[in-house]
């Protein structure tokens, strides 16, 4: 059989170029098989590559990088960086203290599963009593979608519900899911008062 013009692990990197690669995708065994040959290259283009096998997810980060010196060397961003919403950074906290949960109630289970209305359940006492219901739900819906396309948080089902991706763990860390939920729940009490 001839052999193909590119490297065995070219699918592999294009697809961590794209988004979260996780052990359900047909290359994850490719990942791991060549998990030090993508490591050093991707490092030759400024990149690093996060892998967990116990929860069974990668992904490409880009690091800040310096010289001899300890001087920033500033390259060009290639990952994107994502402004995200109040809704769906208020979602991602509240996700990763449910999947926390879950891990810990339920260390055999595999995947966390929630649906559009769990996810409606959680967000209501942090948003404001007052308001145009529906915007606010078309809101949430979009922050949702946001998590789903772009980010690889969530993942949809055929039944329309959303498997969390244990790489949440990764992109928000216990540190920064304290600070940002003490600054939401600060917010909610905020609303709250402000409401009565």
């Amino acid at each position: 059989m001839p052999k193909a013009p590119y490297q065995e692990f070219a699918p592999v990197v294009l697809k961590l170029m794209q988004n979260v690669l996780d052990y359900t995708d047909p290359l994850w065994g490719t990942l791991l098989e060549y998990q030090v040959a993508i490591r050093d290259y991707v490092a030759q283009i400024g990149l690093a590559l996060y892998v967990q096998e116990n929860d069974g997810y990668a992904y490409l980060y880009q690091p800040d990088h310096s010289d001899d010196l300890d001087k920033p060397l500033s390259l060009p961003r290639l990952t994107r960086r994502y402004r995200i919403s109040y809704e769906a950074t208020l979602i991602l906290v509240l996700l990763r203290e449910r999947l926390d949960r879950f891990e810990i109630d339920n260390p055999d289970a595999d995947q966390l599963v929630v649906s559009i209305e769990d996810i409606w359940q959680m967000v209501e006492t942090f948003l404001p009593e007052r308001g145009n219901e529906m915007l606010i739900r078309r809101r949430i819906e979009a922050a949702v979608n946001k998590l789903d396309d772009d980010l690889g948080i969530l993942k949809t089902r055929k039944d329309g519900g959303y498997i969390v991706q244990k790489v949440l763990k990764a992109r928000l860390p216990s540190d920064k899911l304290l600070e940002i939920r003490d600054k939401l729940y600060a917010h909610r009490d905020e609303l709250a008062n402000r409401d009565s």
